[in-house]
């Protein structure tokens, strides 16, 4: 289970103080899908004299800050790339530099998809419908000591995942669901799945009800919809456009 701090640490060895007593900023970049949403998250930062903050407009431009190591903490808008689920992006861009902080801000107060975004490698998530603008400089202060953030409705929907998942109430998406998710939404039948994946017809069967649990759906359909919308129909790997 994270340790999810609400503010910094005033008593930590910090990579902001680091970067202080060297005379240097904490370099954030922005990676927000549209100028107003952009500039908005810019300027709840611009107070902030420890803080520099660039824009980021692609994957490829984002890919060769972190390569030439030009920042310290990416903010990341799941709306972003429209052509790749969030979590690979996040697993990606830390394949490039691990030390990287990124913090989501995300569409969906779910638990689950919280959860499975710190899996991939996010350090903080800010939903959107909470009110993010006094967050965004403790967010960045408290992921650049390493701990993970997050906003007020995304820990309580995470932490009802934790719980369920001690009491076994609840189940993330792994890579064989993955499969089965983007087979049903092309449209294949069990027994064709089970054919591909080498399985038995009863084992998809049972990740198929798993599905339905983990995006509260009764039917296939209702699968299909609700995993296109939190963005796991999307490509597997980032696209360096």
């Amino acid at each position: 289970m994270l340790n999810v701090q609400p503010m910094q640490s005033s008593n930590a060895m910090t990579r902001l103080d680091a970067s202080q007593r060297k005379g240097q900023m904490l370099r954030v970049g922005i990676a927000i899908a549209g100028d107003l949403l952009r500039e908005s998250v810019r300027d709840c930062l611009v107070d902030n004299l420890a803080i520099e903050t660039c824009a980021v407009y692609s994957v490829r431009q984002a890919m060769s800050l972190l390569q030439e190591r030009q920042l310290d903490v990416l903010i990341l808008d799941d709306q972003f790339d429209h052509s790749t689920w969030i979590g690979h992006l996040v697993s990606t861009f830390k394949e490039v530099t691990a030390d990287i902080a990124i913090i989501i801000v995300g569409s969906f107060a779910d638990g689950s998809l919280i959860y499975e975004l710190f899996e991939a490698g996010a350090d903080g998530y800010l939903y959107r419908g909470d009110d993010l603008r006094p967050l965004f400089n403790t967010s960045v202060e408290t992921v650049s000591v390493h701990k993970p953030y997050l906003s007020p409705t995304a820990t309580s929907e995470y932490a009802q995942v934790v719980h369920s998942q001690r009491t076994r109430q609840t189940w993330t998406l792994d890579a064989k669901s993955r499969q089965v998710l983007r087979m049903l939404a092309a449209g294949k039948h069990i027994q064709e799945i089970a054919t591909e994946l080498n399985l038995k017809d009863r084992q998809v069967y049972w990740i198929r009800t798993k599905l339905r649990r983990r995006f509260q759906a009764t039917t296939n359909e209702e699968i299909i919809v609700h995993a296109g919308l939190q963005g796991y129909l999307k490509a597997e790997r980032a696209l360096t456009r």
